[in-house]
């Protein structure tokens, strides 16, 4: 029955280390001032808070499932001390604690899932929501985010000592046990005292009486001295199962490290280029990044249209041949009526850059594009060259990219970007 009962505990306690390596301590992000950033950079936030509040959910539903399982682990000690008629009362009184105790830890995990449902659905609603509502509700969805990564937050190594020290232990019975143990050499002593008495009397007394006398008494005293041995070493022997008996797996977790988290620091893709030759003709280096996707637009109007498809996605390369770099745009359309909807891409045509800062910049297309359709029809790419200066170079190696403002034949389109840090990278990747 022992032998079971402690084959069941280990293999739960297993599990419990290896669950508990599925969660960690979430990263407490900063709140921007919201009346300082643009519109785009609030809505990122807003999704990117989401994401996170929705790891934390995450985090709940596993808590809840590690404490269901310890507490349905302490039941079954319970238990199997119950069906064993060996174990102290002392000893189920500490099981019925830990089962106690593993309920309304479970209740507390329960409750805080519940919390991170509810946050995730209010985080939905408000990345869902227009930029003027984003700018009223973010606060209040940060501070909920706040008060759940401080409730999924594991605690810290003193509370878990101070924890374990707190938990009862039965005494009762190692007291009893040391009691009956102190008391054997006193009545040892007891003994060979009477019998040292007697064995002074003997003394005085001629025979082989005496003899006698002296032999049983040596007798006893080396029997008594096996009893107190071996009374010492079943005590010993019953503590040692009882703490091993009440040993619970305590969940380790790793502590948080800014440096790593990916949000805060989020790992660039490796610079490669696509062209790096020198130029037979005038022995100048020509180098050129591959195109890379630097946003995508969809008109709401067109959304329902599109079924999930982007309706213009724009993709970006630098190029540079000695001391002159230009800046390739290309535009990929899914509409077979682009040309009658944007026209072409005119030679001299300005587009505008904003930097997150504020500053813009106007750049002249090189050359002239009406636009190249796919072999369905369904689908134009334009291509459009920008020579850049010095001064947006510099810009550019030190600021995001906002948003772009392109000159059609038909008239001007405004779009976001979302790969704000796309042309930083490129110049980077240029040098």
């Amino acid at each position: 029955m022992n032998n079971r009962f402690l084959s069941l505990s280990l293999l739960l306690a297993g599990f419990f280390i290896r669950f508990s390596t599925a969660y960690s301590q979430q990263p407490i992000m900063a709140m921007p001032v919201l009346d300082s950033i643009s519109n785009t950079a609030r809505s990122a936030f807003a999704e990117r808070l989401s994401l996170t509040v929705a790891t934390l959910r995450d985090t709940a539903v596993e808590q809840t499932l590690h404490a269901s399982v310890a507490r349905n682990n302490a039941q079954l000690k319970l238990t199997a001390a119950k069906a064993d008629t060996t174990i102290a009362k002392e000893a189920l009184k500490v099981f019925s604690t830990q089962v106690k105790n593993a309920q309304k830890a479970e209740q507390a995990a329960q409750k805080r899932q519940k919390m991170a449902e509810k946050t995730v659905l209010f985080a939905t609603t408000v990345v869902a929501a227009d930029s003027a509502v984003q700018q009223k509700d973010l606060p209040k969805l940060y501070k909920q985010y706040q008060q759940l990564a401080a409730d999924l937050a594991p605690p810290s190594a003193d509370k878990n000592e101070t924890a374990a020290s707190a938990q009862p232990a039965p005494k009762k019975t190692s007291k009893t046990a040391k009691k009956t143990t102190d008391a054997q050499p006193e009545a040892t002593g007891s003994q060979s005292d009477v019998s040292a008495a007697e064995s002074d009397t003997t003394r005085h007394k001629p025979g082989k009486r005496g003899i006698k006398l002296k032999k049983s008494t040596a007798s006893s005293d080396s029997t008594s001295a096996d009893t107190s041995a071996a009374a010492v070493a079943k005590t010993q022997k019953m503590r040692k199962e009882k703490r091993e008996t009440t040993v619970v797996a305590t969940p380790q977790f790793k502590s948080y490290d800014p440096a790593t988290d990916v949000l805060l620091h989020p790992p660039h893709p490796p610079c490669a280029l696509a062209v790096n030759v020198r130029d037979e003709f005038s022995g100048e280096v020509r180098r050129e990044t591959p195109l890379v996707e630097l946003f995508r637009y969809t008109a709401p109007a067109l959304r329902t249209y599109m079924e999930g498809k982007p309706y213009v996605v724009g993709q970006a390369s630098l190029g540079s041949i000695g001391v002159n770099t230009l800046l390739s745009l290309t535009f990929v359309v899914n509409d077979r009526n682009a040309r009658k909807a944007f026209g072409n891409l005119p030679k001299n045509g300005s587009a505008t850059l904003k930097f997150l800062d504020g500053t813009t910049f106007i750049v002249n297309n090189l050359r002239s594009d009406d636009g190249t359709p796919d072999a369905s029809g369904q689908v134009y790419t334009y291509r459009s060259q920008y020579a850049l200066e010095s001064a947006l170079l510099k810009k550019m190696a030190k600021t995001g990219l906002d948003k772009i403002r392109v000159s059609w034949a038909t008239g001007y389109e405004d779009y976001d970007v979302q790969n704000v840090d796309l042309l930083l990278r490129l110049t980077d990747c240029l040098k």
